[in-house]
This record gives C-alpha cells, sequence and structure tokens, in this order.
C-alpha cells in the first residue's frame, strides 16, 4: 500500500488539490474536482474545496499521471473487490428484462436491434455472441440456402465435422456450398461454444431479426414456406424511441394477442433500461464506432 500512498501524494502536490483519493461510487464526484476512472470500476479523484479556473488542465495532468503509473495503480489494487461497471450493469439490465419477456410471451428470444445502424443493444439468448444486424442477413441467407436441400443449419453448426458428407450427400451447388460453409466459419471462428438447441435458437432468431428488418417497426408477421424457409418462423416487431425496436421471434406458430400484450407491457421497462446504455455512434463521423466482428454480408 505504501506506493499506493506515494502515488496519491504526488498527485496531490502534482495537481495542488487538497485530497486525493481512489473509490468506487454510484454519483459522478462533484464538478470541481478532477478525476479518472480505472480499472475495476475505481476511480482516481483530486478533490478541491473550491472550483479551479484552471480545472481543465489539472484533469488532463491527471489523467497523464494515472497512464503514467498504471502500474502502481493496478499493483495497489490488485486485492480491492473489483466491480463491474455502470455499462455492464446496465447492459445485464436490458438482457435479464429481455430473457423476462421471451419467457412470459413464449419466444424464442427477445431482442432489440437499431433502426440506423447494425447494432444489436440486447438480447435474451445465451450464450450473448458478438452478433450485429448484418450477420444476421447473411445468417439468413445461408440458412435459406441450407433449406432449399433439405438441411438444418444449425443441424450443421452443432456438428461441423458433418458438414462435407452432409453438402455432398444433398449435393448442394458450388454458390450455396460456398456461403453455407463461409457461414459456418465465420460463426464457429467466434469461439463461442453453444449446444444443438442454443445453435437452433440463434438460427431462428437471427432469421427472425432478418425477417423484422425487411419489415415496418410496427408489424407481426407469420412466416411460413417463404424464401425457402421451411418450417414456421413468427416475430413481433414494435419500434420505441424513435431509433430502437423490440423484436420478439418464435420458433413456430404463436399467438399474436399474447406477444402484442406481453411486449406492450414490458416495453416501458426496455425502453428505461436503453436510455441508461452508454452513447454508441455507429456513424464513421461520430465519436464512436460499432466494432465489426464479422465480415460483410455476402
Amino acid at each position: 500500500m505504501d506506493p499506493l500512498r506515494r502515488l496519491l501524494e504526488l498527485v496531490a502536490r502534482e495537481l495542488g488539490a487538497d485530497d486525493v483519493r481512489i473509490e468506487i461510487g454510484l454519483r459522478s464526484p462533484d464538478a470541481r474536482h478532477a478525476w479518472c476512472e480505472l480499472a475495476g470500476g475505481y476511480r482516481l479523484i483530486a478533490v478541491f474545496d473550491a472550483v479551479q479556473p484552471d480545472r481543465d488542465d489539472r484533469q488532463a495532468r491527471l489523467e497523464v499521471l494515472a497512464q503514467t503509473f498504471a502500474a502502481t495503480l493496478a499493483s495497489g489494487l490488485a486485492d480491492a473487490p473489483q466491480v463491474v461497471t455502470g455499462t455492464e450493469l446496465a447492459v445485464h439490465a436490458l438482457d435479464e428484462t429481455l430473457a423476462q419477456l421471451a419467457r412470459i410471451a413464449a419466444a424464442t428470444a427477445a431482442i432489440v436491434v437499431d433502426e440506423h445502424s447494425p447494432m444489436i443493444w440486447g438480447c435474451s439468448l445465451l450464450p450473448r455472441g458478438p452478433e450485429d444486424a448484418d450477420v444476421a442477413a447473411w445468417m439468413s441467407a445461408a440458412a435459406a440456402a441450407a433449406l432449399r436441400y433439405g438441411l438444418d443449419l444449425a443441424g450443421l453448426l452443432a456438428a461441423p465435422g458433418d458438414v462435407e458428407v452432409a453438402l455432398d450427400r444433398a449435393a448442394v451447388d458450388a454458390e450455396n456450398r460456398a456461403r453455407i460453409v463461409r457461414a459456418l466459419g465465420r460463426l464457429h471462428a467466434s469461439g463461442l461454444v453453444r449446444s444443438a438447441t442454443q445453435w437452433r435458437d440463434f438460427v431462428v432468431t437471427m432469421r427472425g431479426i432478418a425477417a423484422s428488418r425487411r419489415g415496418l417497426p410496427d408489424s407481426k408477421q407469420q412466416v411460413t414456406d417463404t424464401e425457402g424457409l421451411a418450417g414456421a418462423l413468427g416475430f413481433v416487431s414494435r419500434g420505441f424511441g424513435g431509433i430502437y425496436r423490440v423484436v420478439l421471434v418464435f420458433d413456430g406458430v404463436f399467438s399474436e394477442l399474447h406477444a402484442d400484450a406481453a411486449l406492450i407491457r414490458a416495453l416501458p421497462v426496455i425502453e428505461r433500461h436503453v436510455v441508461n446504455l452508454p452513447p454508441v455512434d455507429p456513424s464513421p463521423g461520430g465519436g464512436g464506432h460499432v466494432v465489426r466482428l464479422f465480415g460483410p454480408r455476402t
């Protein structure tokens, strides 16, 4: 603890602070203070009893000191309790609400998607992967390609060792074979391990997202034997906040009335959770970006 204490004393001298501390808190520190985030959910705070005219300069110096002595800070906090960040809590709360909605509506999955970007803000599926709406688009195309030859993409995902044999037996043509193999490779490259049931739920969910994005924000549809997709697929989609929509996806025929009622009841809670999420600007000119973990649709 001595090196950490000496670092706090150094920060106090360098910034002329009345006090320096490391803390965990729910509220942001007082505007008079300079502070920065540390690993594990902690904050390094330089406390000032009065507003400083050069507060921005002191803030910048604090951030430089925190970076310079990052190893000392990490070592000093190594045995301290590690906490999740506000971002992690917000994402978890949204996913839990969506999971509850999916259970009540008897849906395969509940998802919050973005109207203007590929971003998936929340999802009830476990395990939660890095997929986005672009993934849903080429996943849906690969599922359609497989089903045209009587193959189930989820089954191929669950048994990767049998893929080549299944494709040969079904006499899949070169174009559709390439589409299916490419989709399987990209999904397995994510490193997530899913059971056969989880792969089926995942494929159905991606198909539902793709289908819902081709419709209006407030829409519902029973999809059966269309676009080469065997079996029943259903979804209910409802927009909110101007740029988001909640999508309930069903693996089979569903009760539209029951699904609508469950979604309407859950929507105010979902909207509050989405408001608490950190802003992400997917536009090229914005301050942030959505990291694409998969290639573009093919």
